[in-house]
């Protein structure tokens, strides 16, 4: 087994208040395969862009905390849980302490199903494990670069850069949240967290990491280090971008977009301030979902999608995890799904602080729409597991926010 404290070759007795390590490693597919996001078997022609798979190792002493953001639509709950289990076995690392994230682009393959993925006998066969290959090197790799770092925070606003695509004037959250970990002067990880659909080349059919893997390269070239993406309540939001033209053009609209944001978050990165040293502390709980959605029902228990189910009374349904990572003082919301930006903002003003919601984390239930919005015959509604899943989901994360301002006030 191998610990933080081991790669860095340090006493245990004499550990710094923080350690943070960063690695990427590249998971593009060797072969065309049916991508995610837009109708079913939409298969690739070739790539634009490589795909990543970015990990952020961040220790105290006592806790150790593993972000890991993939450049996939989403990634499914029993591929977490194994990658979770060996993680745990090979480094120590509490299972409820690892998180596995997604961009959410919509041109990187279907590995759970939801777009024909399940069919693709390279997928099933190849992919998916070396996937899971990787994201344990990238983790691997970052412990191996730890060092002893120092943490910072910068929060802005950024305008006119999305829209919500369900309703006209309708909720979007323009904020733009950055983690920064150097040590001396060198930077180790730009943590960036903001919500938008990652669209803007889902009418094409190169693989692509969408406008998160143009931002996160020019952040790397500006500031060094690894930028990772966390996407934040984007369910109904998208890019405010013009989409016109030649359909080629669709993956220079998504660099320039992405390069934008990273101008934004080095600007920011200009007031940043010293994140409380050596707060690091994760809260986790699990929930049961009945599948209420008659069509999704039948995805799952056929396989068609990549999904294990269980009974939930007399239903049929899914287990699924919420959690709440305290990043000294930056209270990270990870959901297993598409929240709409409304409940991001009414999560984030439950909390005093800087707050950021990230999602998908650990599982991909597609959206979590409000009930008071919900219209069966629109599209969030035809990817919602069920009417009530958004209900249960914001339930979970309140009981996790008042054991946190528990402990505060303990």
């Amino acid at each position: 087994m191998v610990t933080p404290w081991d790669v860095v070759k340090m006493d245990k007795d004499s550990k710094p208040t923080l350690l943070v390590g960063a690695s990427r490693v590249k998971i593009t597919p060797e072969q065309d395969v049916p991508l995610a996001g837009t109708g079913f078997r939409r298969y690739s022609t070739g790539v634009n862009d490589d795909l990543w798979a970015r990990t952020v190792v961040i220790s105290n002493n006592v806790d150790t905390v593993v972000i890991t953001s993939v450049d996939l639509w989403g990634i499914p709950y029993d591929d977490v849980r194994m990658l979770k289990s060996q993680i745990n076995d090979m480094f120590g690392i509490p299972e409820d302490h690892i998180f596995i994230c997604a961009t959410h682009t919509h041109s990187a393959p279907d590995i759970i199903g939801f777009f024909g993925g399940t069919f693709d006998s390279y997928i099933r066969m190849k992919y998916i494990g070396m996937l899971r290959e990787k994201i344990i090197e990238s983790v691997l790799d970052a412990l191996k670069n730890m060092k002893e770092a120092q943490g910072y925070v910068a929060v802005g606003r950024v305008e006119n850069m999305t829209v919500n695509r369900r309703r006209k004037g309708g909720a979007v959250d323009n904020s733009l949240t950055v983690l920064q970990f150097s040590s001396d002067d060198e930077n180790i990880a730009t943590v960036i967290n903001f919500a938008s659909h990652p669209t803007i080349t889902d009418a094409g059919t190169k693989i692509s990491a969408d406008f998160p893997g143009f931002l996160c390269n020019k952040v790397e070239e500006e500031l060094g280090g690894v930028s990772i993406f966390l996407n934040g309540a984007q369910g109904d939001v998208e890019p405010l971008v013009q989409r016109e033209g030649e359909r080629a053009a669709i993956y220079g609209i998504a660099h320039e977009y992405g390069e934008r944001l990273a101008e934004c978050v080095v600007n920011i990165l200009g007031s940043k301030t010293s994140l409380e040293e050596g707060r690091l502390r994760v809260y986790s709980g699990s929930l049961k979902i009945p599948l209420g959605n008659p069509n999704l029902k039948q995805m799952f228990t056929e396989g068609v999608v990549r999904r294990f189910t269980v009974r939930v009374r007399n239903f049929l349904g899914v287990e699924t995890e919420v959690s709440i990572v305290d990043l000294s003082g930056v209270l990270a919301i990870m959901l297993p799904g598409e929240i709409f930006a409304r409940t991001g903002l009414e999560l984030k003003s439950k909390v005093q602080g800087n707050c950021i919601v990230v999602c998908p984390v650990n599982d991909m239930l597609g959206y979590f729409v409000p009930e008071d919005e919900y219209n069966e015959r629109l599209y969030e509604e035809n990817m919602c597991i069920s009417k009530y899943a958004k209900t249960m989901i914001t339930g979970a994360v309140l009981g996790l926010l008042s054991k946190v301002k528990g402990d505060k006030v303990g």
